[in-house]
């Protein structure tokens, strides 16, 4: 029994560390937006109620969650286009600067003109 306790212990020692797959730590806080961090060589510290992530704070009460990711999810500022967008929409331009029609839309990222402001949208 001692013989099989000290081989699965050194077992479990030997495995690989799988976080140094994940190059970003990326935080979502309750309003949706994400920001991620190099998880190489970082720091966390808790100070007053804040997070502190490498150069990054958060207010503990706004986080929604932490993890490891592939890719650095900090929002690009494009949001996903939906019904009521398209029907404000006054103007509507490709990535090109191209004036488009509703129905010349395929996918992709288009800029919308509306009376509310101009925004990015993602066309699925």
């Amino acid at each position: 029994m001692k013989k099989i306790v000290l081989f699965l212990f050194l077992m479990a020692g030997s495995l690989p560390i799988l976080a140094d797959d994940y190059p970003y730590l990326t935080f979502e806080t309750t309003d949706g937006t994400k920001t991620s961090v190099s998880s190489a060589s970082l720091t966390i510290s808790f100070q007053n109620g804040k997070l502190i992530a490498g150069t990054k704070e958060f207010a503990l009460t706004d986080l929604s969650k932490m993890y490891f990711s592939t890719s650095n999810e900090t929002a690009t500022g494009i949001e996903e286009v939906d019904a009521v967008t398209l029907d404000e929409a006054a103007d509507i331009y490709d990535l090109q600067g191209r004036k488009v029609s509703r129905e010349q839309m395929s996918r992709g990222i288009y800029v919308i003109k509306t009376s509310k402001g101009t925004r990015k949208v993602n066309v699925r």
